[in-house]
């Protein structure tokens, strides 16, 4: 499968599991970028740097287009995961032709000082008492 057919197809999942529509001509954005063109020189300044400072963190890994777009998706998805059609880290690896295991890496790796976990999923300290409580247990020792 190609790369366009993957991305495709990943999209096609996320909408129809969520009913989403595809964006023609308006985004949920345009009202904000509405409210920017009456913005003060201060403000103007303010965003702009901001700005400067996220895209240098998106390019932080050079600006192949793999890297760029992987970064861009991991940050909506730590941070607002509507803006990705609630995109799961399955359908993130499938869109970039990745693994599972390897989106959830970056996830951790970009964001692992922060509450890295999906919404619904065991907290790091649950996760610590799991392991603790599961130490000396050898039910699965045969592979039974």
């Amino acid at each position: 499968m190609n790369h366009t057919d993957r991305i495709h197809q990943a999209l096609k999942a996320v909408s129809d599991r969520n009913g989403l529509e595809v964006v023609d001509h308006t985004t949920p954005l345009d009202s904000l970028i509405d409210k920017e063109e009456k913005e003060t020189p201060k403000e103007y300044a303010i965003r702009q740097e901001a700005m400067q400072r996220l895209l240098m963190y998106i390019f932080k890994d050079g600006y192949h287009p793999g890297n760029v777009m992987r970064r861009v998706y991991a940050l909506a998805w730590q941070f607002n995961r509507e803006l990705i059609g609630n995109m799961n880290l399955t359908d993130m690896a499938q869109m970039f032709g990745e693994t599972r295991a390897a989106a959830s890496w970056r996830i951790e790796t970009l964001f692992g000082g922060f509450d890295s976990r999906a919404p619904g999923t065991k907290t790091n300290t649950h996760r610590r008492r799991a392991a603790k409580s599961a130490e000396g247990n050898e039910n699965r020792k045969k592979g039974t």
